[in-house]
């Protein structure tokens, strides 16, 4: 029976491990020496740098320097912000790499190809696509990431990196479904940041949960890191559409024409990575998903 430490444990995501782990025959540990594995699930919110360094450094790295010779496995989960803008594909140079918007952009939206300027169809990111935070705490998540990744390198230890894109389901108050679905429930309408038209790919959280789960559990994931997606972009307008429908209400959508800082306009993830390695892949469709939300 594998005794699993959860950080963040109090987070819907957390919640969702620890009954993905309890279902698999395994155990929660309640303490660092108790411990066979951890899940690293604990996070910091935008904000001022200094307690979001502590959050995701210092306390991340006091953790490993107190974990047991029983520890044989570590997971550290870290958000897709850590890829920045998105790849895309130009008719005329082919797969380029965008660069992050500045944080003042107005209309147009859309990124331009960085060596011809020309228009761009957006494509996957994967996971060995360059790295470029748009914000600090991004930055500082990606550092936390690299540093559990070094340290199981250098204790022998099964490292894993899970990059979720966008977690909803049941606690989940943040994120775009989130407050699409507060909006419909108060019989208000949605506001989307710019057009409505950016896509993003969102993951049920109780497909996160299971992508914890063998991570921690299965023999390939060690030294990996992995995208955690459902491997297709969706546009937020369509989203919101979906949802007003599902929640039977006639309700607009409303675009703010307002860009949120910091922010890409295409990210999604390839997954192909994950599904072959661990077999993962999602189970609950976005639309049951959107139902399940505003329901």
């Amino acid at each position: 029976m594998l005794r699993v430490l959860i950080t963040g444990a109090e987070l819907p995501l957390g919640r969702a491990v620890a009954e993905a782990v309890r279902a698999g025959g395994n155990d929660v540990a309640t303490a660092p020496e108790r411990a066979d594995a951890v899940a690293i699930l604990d996070d910091a919110a935008d904000g001022p740098l200094v307690p979001a360094a502590e959050a995701l450094i210092g306390r991340t790295a006091a953790l490993l320097d107190g974990l047991p010779a029983s520890v044989q496995r570590v997971v550290v989960a870290t958000g897709c912000d850590v890829y920045g803008e998105g790849p895309a594909e130009c008719t005329a140079c082919g797969h380029v790499r965008p660069e992050n918007r500045p944080h003042d952009v107005i209309s147009p939206w859309e990124p331009r190809c960085p060596r011809c300027e020309g228009p761009l169809s957006p494509s996957a990111v994967r996971e060995d696509e360059t790295v470029q935070p748009a914000t600090p705490v991004a930055a500082l998540r990606l550092a936390r990431e690299e540093m559990v990744l070094a340290w199981g390198r250098s204790r022998s230890v099964g490292a894993v990196s899970l990059r979720m894109f966008d977690v909803y389901g049941p606690g989940i108050a943040a994120g775009a479904i989130a407050t699409i679905a507060a909006a419909l429930k108060a019989s208000c309408s949605p506001q989307l940041p710019e057009d409505g038209l950016q896509t993003r790919d969102f993951v049920h959280v109780r497909d996160a949960a299971r992508a914890v789960v063998l991570a921690l559990t299965h023999s390939r994931a060690p030294g990996h890191i992995f995208n955690v997606g459902s491997g297709k972009g969706s546009r937020l307008s369509v989203v919101a559409a979906a949802m007003a429908m599902a929640k039977g209400a006639s309700i607009e959508v409303r675009p703010t024409s307002e860009h949120r800082r910091g922010e890409p306009r295409h990210i999604f993830a390839e997954t192909m990575r994950i599904r072959h390695a661990l077999g993962w892949k999602p189970e609950v469709a976005l639309t049951a998903g959107v139902g399940e939300a505003v329901g």
